[in-house]
């Protein structure tokens, strides 16, 4: 067992990936399904901000960082990060940590191609049109199945918009925090 001093205790050794080559990896655990001409044609949001950010600020501390989750052979991190994103939006409004339905977004969301990719402005959208359940009303299998979404089982927060940050140009450049 090894530890760096500010990060939680992690464990090195042979994992299921440990055998792969990069290409079985690329094939089986990203996200590689993407519009290219989509991708090409991105156009980022450039917000300022007037006020300036606190010195430091760390979430875990306010208690709304949830757990390090395995997507196993299903090409959803897209699902994943979206859920992440807004479980994460939900507990700085309300207090409360939630887990939400990744499978959900898998089987129901028609914009994205489910195990096989999808991005975050499609997920987003589908999101703004319909809602979302929690992980324990919804639980993940790893593999896209029919749509079994239950509205009065959604949860409390709706998504009415969303801000594309950090790219300056299609150089992908970072703006800056």
């Amino acid at each position: 067992m090894a530890a760096f001093e500010e990060n939680a205790p992690y464990q090195t050794g042979i994992t299921k990936f440990s055998d792969l080559t990069q290409q079985e990896f690329a094939k089986m655990y990203l996200n590689l399904n993407y519009d290219a001409f989509a991708v090409a044609n991105f156009n980022p949001y450039i917000v300022k901000v007037s006020n300036s950010a606190p010195d430091s600020w760390d979430w875990r501390d306010k208690g709304c960082i949830g757990t390090i989750e395995d997507q196993g052979a299903c090409g959803a991190n897209w699902a994943f990060t979206a859920c992440s994103i807004l479980e994460t939006y939900y507990c700085m409004l309300k207090g409360v940590q939630i887990t939400i339905s990744e499978q959900m977004l898998i089987d129901c969301d028609t914009y994205d191609s489910g195990c096989n990719g999808g991005s975050l402005e499609n997920a987003f959208t589908w999101l703004k049109e319909y809602g979302i359940m929690r992980d324990v009303d919804y639980p993940y299998k790893g593999y896209k199945s029919a749509c079994k979404s239950n509205p009065t089982k959604y949860i409390d927060m709706k998504v009415t918009g969303y801000i594309k940050l950090g790219s300056s140009s299609s150089t992908w450049d970072v703006v800056d925090e």
